[in-house]
C-alpha cells in the first residue's frame, strides 16, 4: 500500500510540471479565489485519482499488472521474415485474435489481427452459408492465389509503423483502462496490450477480458445493476458498444458499409417493430464479404446471422456480476440488454470493454 500512494504521489508532482499556468493564464475572481480560465486538458492523474473513488477497493486498479497477475502467456508471435502460409497456420490451429510480430531477435515491432492475415486469402468455404457454396470460385483460382500469396513476408504485406499501446510489467493496472475505454473504439485497435521488458522482449499481454477478471470480484460490480450501466453509458455518450441495428431484408453491402464507417463490432438484426431477431459481428461480415466472394455482397442478413437462440439476453435488474460471469465463462462473446424483462426490442450490446468503462 506505501509503495502505491508513493507510486501515485510522484506522478501527481510530475502532473504538476505540466499543468503550472503563467500570470497570463489567471484571472482574479476576488480578493479570496482565483479561477483558471480553461480546466481543459486536466493531467491524466486527476482522472485516474477519481476514479479510484469508484471502486471500494482502490488497490485494485493501482496494482502493477505483475502483482496482479494478469499478464497473460497466451499469445501468438511471428517474425517479420515469416510468410503469410506461415501466418495462416498460426491462425488456423490456434484461432488468436491478434499475432505479435517481431524481429529475428524476438523484439517487439507490431502486432496483426488475425482477421487481416485471412482476408489475404480466399476465406474458409465453411464460412459461406451452404446454400451459396455452389456460386463459390473455381478450386484452382483458389489455389493459384492461395500459393502465390503464401510466399510473401509478414513484412511484406503489413505496415508496422503504427504507434502501437505498449507497457512494462510494473505499471499499474489503472492504465489499461485508457486504452481499453477509449471513446471511439477503431477497427484496428488493439485486442491486447504488449508488456515488454527493457529491451523490447515479449513478457506476455493484458488482455480486456483478463482485466476484467481481475476486477470481478469487488462490490461495486457485485452491488451494481446493468440499468446502473446503461445509465452511466446513456449520460457520458459514449459511443463504445451503441447499438446499431438492421432489418433481415438489408443486405451483407450495408453490413460491410456500416462496420467500415462506423466505431461498432456488432450488428443486431431486428424485425420492422425493432424485436431482435439476431445479430453479426465484424469478423462474419469481413470474411463473408472477401472480394473474392463477391456474389455474397446481396445476400440477406436473415440468412447468416447468429440466432436469437445463440445469444445471451439480460434484463435491467439483472447483477452485472452474473453478466461478466457469462461472458468470461462461456462462448459467448456479449450479452444483449433488452428493453425490459417482457420485450423483446433491445436496448444495447454488452462486451468486456463495456463493462470496463462503467468501472472508469
Amino acid at each position: 500500500m506505501f509503495n502505491t500512494l508513493k507510486a501515485l504521489i510522484q506522478e501527481f508532482l510530475e502532473s504538476l510540471e505540466t499543468f503550472i499556468k503563467t500570470p497570463s493564464d489567471i484571472k482574479q475572481c476576488s480578493e479570496e479565489t482565483i479561477t483558471l480560465e480553461s480546466t481543459a486538458n486536466l493531467p491524466p492523474i486527476f482522472e485516474r485519482l477519481k476514479r479510484l473513488k469508484m471502486l471500494h477497493n482502490p488497490d485494485l486498479l493501482t496494482t502493477s499488472f505483475e502483482d496482479a497477475k494478469v499478464i497473460s502467456d497466451d499469445f501468438c508471435t511471428i517474425k517479420v521474415s515469416d510468410t503469410l502460409a506461415q501466418a495462416l497456420s498460426l491462425v488456423t490451429l490456434l484461432n488468436p485474435s491478434d499475432l505479435i510480430v517481431t524481429d529475428d531477435e524476438g523484439k517487439f515491432l507490431g502486432i496483426v489481427s488475425s482477421l487481416s492475415v485471412s482476408l489475404e486469402f480466399t476465406p474458409q468455404l465453411q464460412n459461406v452459408p451452404f446454400k451459396y457454396r455452389h456460386k463459390t470460385i473455381k478450386t484452382g483460382q483458389a489455389t493459384e492465389l492461395i500459393l502465390d500469396q503464401g510466399k510473401k513476408t509478414i513484412g511484406e504485406v503489413f505496415s508496422l509503423d503504427k504507434n502501437y499501446f505498449i507497457l512494462q510489467r510494473r505499471k499499474q493496472v489503472d492504465y489499461a483502462l485508457d486504452e481499453f475505454c477509449k471513446l471511439y473504439r477503431a477497427p484496428d485497435d488493439q485486442s491486447f496490450i504488449p508488456i515488454l521488458n527493457d529491451d523490447r522482449t515479449i513478457v506476455g499481454v493484458v488482455t480486456c477480458q483478463g482485466i476484467l477478471e481481475y476486477l470481478r470480484n469487488d462490490r461495486l460490480l457485485d452491488e451494481s445493476k446493468v440499468e446502473n450501466l446503461l445509465e452511466k453509458m446513456s449520460s457520458t455518450k459514449t459511443s463504445l458498444d451503441q447499438l446499431y441495428t438492421l432489418l433481415p431484408e438489408d443486405t451483407l453491402e450495408s453490413a460491410l458499409y456500416a462496420i467500415n464507417y462506423l466505431p461498432i463490432e456488432h450488428i443486431l438484426i431486428c424485425d420492422a417493430d425493432k424485436n431482435i431477431l439476431g445479430l453479426l459481428n465484424r469478423e462474419q461480415i469481413s470474411i463473408l464479404a472477401h472480394p473474392m466472394y463477391y456474389h455474397l455482397m446481396n445476400t440477406l442478413l436473415g440468412d447468416i446471422m447468429q440466432p436469437l437462440s445463440s445469444l445471451h439476453l439480460v434484463q435491467p435488474t439483472d447483477n452485472i456480476k452474473d453478466v461478466i460471469k457469462k461472458i468470461l465463462e462461456s462462448d459467448t462473446e456479449v450479452s444483449v440488454l433488452m428493453d425490459s424483462s417482457d420485450s423483446q426490442i433491445p436496448k444495447m450490446v454488452i462486451t468486456p470493454r463495456t463493462i470496463l468503462q462503467f468501472v472508469k
